[in-house]
């Protein structure tokens, strides 16, 4: 419906303003989808595309000669750089052109840079093969405004960066994949800043925090057990960091950082309320390693301004003890190196206290979801007793059966509450 009819029915009172916006909303919603449709059919098609070329091409391989394996190996570069180099010069602004003639020449770089390697035994091995990939195709993400482009070199550099840190041997620390992730930082920030709620920025969302946890781990090449704590304080910094301004209104799904910060902070508290993880955290256990202690020192420094920021807005976003996990890993570290057993009970009453924060705003804000999580997390503190050596059988047995009573006991008044509430 175009502008002027609404404007009309809206000067003759036939419609009220909420129904005119209702209207706008709307159409445009409709709009917005009936577009993604182009884009999403034309990655898919140049994905299969590329693939059943190569498939193609792979059939016959043996029976060609190495001229005509050289050409058909150059086959799908050519028809990328034409496609993209139609999409610059005709088609700038069509996102579909842009995204699937980007899709189409990444994958045509990675078949060529294979094929000519295997017709003329260039040697080398899997590292450097997606390492001159990656490079290669990093450009194309600039050239043609790319996030397919961007999500496909997320992966390669990931995949590179685990080749050399974990599977390869011996394992060394790859400085080269930070320089190339710090690459993607600036079409992730214009994702952010041009289309704060599209659904390129939230996979991309998705795509940086998974990539840090897994290769975190990278930065310490001597097996270092402070790695425990420096990923607290990464997995702390994520959940700050999803309940600033920019990630408040965002649905659960889309706030990666906040579901990673949450279930991964609460992953770790787990396991730290367990002795095993504070024996080789000692001081006299850890290897030096200056580096790694830069890292873990910088993300706690980090999510201190991250806290000062938010207690700005307090009354926006009311603190909960999710807040300080990572001023709780430090106490624990701490006061591990005087006594284990102290830190053990510190994270046991901890969590204690996440849960039964979560059983009171539950109770007050009437949401039984909220109050069986707090439930939740108390159940799952006492299972995890329920593997302490130092407990009697007697003991557990008498936990579950408080934590079970707990649970149906406040469900059942909450539920009174809620149904006296509403009458």
């Amino acid at each position: 419906m175009q502008k002027q009819h609404l404007n009309e029915l809206l000067e003759h009172g036939i419609i009220t303003p909420e129904v005119a916006t209702a209207i706008t909303n709307y159409y445009q919603n409709k709009q917005t989808t009936a577009s993604k449709l182009p884009i999403i059919f034309g990655i898919f098609g140049a994905l299969l595309g590329g693939l059943g070329i190569i498939l193609l091409i792979g059939h016959n391989w043996d029976e060609f000669t190495t001229t005509t394996q050289s050409i058909l190996a150059f086959l799908p570069l050519l028809l990328g750089q034409i496609a993209s180099g139609y999409t610059i010069l005709k088609k700038p602004e069509s996102i579909a052109w842009r995204e699937s003639s980007g899709a189409f020449l990444f994958c045509g770089v990675g078949a060529s840079i294979a094929l000519i390697s295997q017709i003329y035994h260039i040697p080398g091995n899997f590292n450097r093969f997606v390492l001159t990939w990656m490079l290669l195709s990093l450009p194309l993400i600039y050239l043609l405004k790319s996030s397919v482009v961007s999500l496909l070199f997320l992966i390669g550099i990931t995949v590179y960066n685990m080749t050399i840190g974990y599977i390869d041997y011996p394992n060394v620390q790859n400085y080269k994949y930070w320089l190339l992730l710090l690459a993607v930082a600036p079409h992730y920030y214009q994702l952010i800043k041009q289309q704060p709620n599209g659904n390129f920025t939230t996979i991309h969302h998705w795509f940086i925090a998974l990539t840090l946890l897994i290769n975190l781990e990278s930065l310490d090449k001597n097996n270092n057990e402070l790695i425990f704590i420096t990923y607290g304080f990464l997995i702390a910094l994520f959940y700050l960091l999803g309940k600033t301004a920019y990630f408040r209104h965002h649905h659960t799904i889309a706030n990666s950082y906040l579901t990673i910060g949450k279930l991964g902070g609460l992953t770790l508290l787990y396991m730290a309320s367990f002795r095993f993880i504070w024996k080789p955290l000692l001081l006299k256990n850890l290897v030096p390693e200056p580096l790694l202690l830069t890292v873990t020192l910088t993300l706690f420094v980090g999510c201190a301004l991250l806290l000062y920021q938010l207690n700005k807005r307090k009354a926006a976003t009311p603190f909960t003890l999710f807040h300080f996990n990572f001023i709780a890993l430090a106490v624990f570290f701490i006061t591990a190196q005087v006594s284990i057993t102290a830190t053990v009970i510190l994270s046991n009453l901890y969590i204690l206290s996440l849960g039964l924060q979560e059983i009171q705003k539950g109770n007050k804000t009437h949401s039984i979801t909220r109050l069986n999580f707090g439930i939740l997390l108390i159940a799952i503190l006492t299972g995890c007793r329920f593997f302490d050596e130092n407990m009697t059988f007697i003991v557990r047995g008498v936990m579950f059966i408080i934590v079970g009573f707990g649970f149906f006991a406040l469900n059942y008044f909450l539920l009174k509450k809620r149904k006296q509430h509403e009458n």
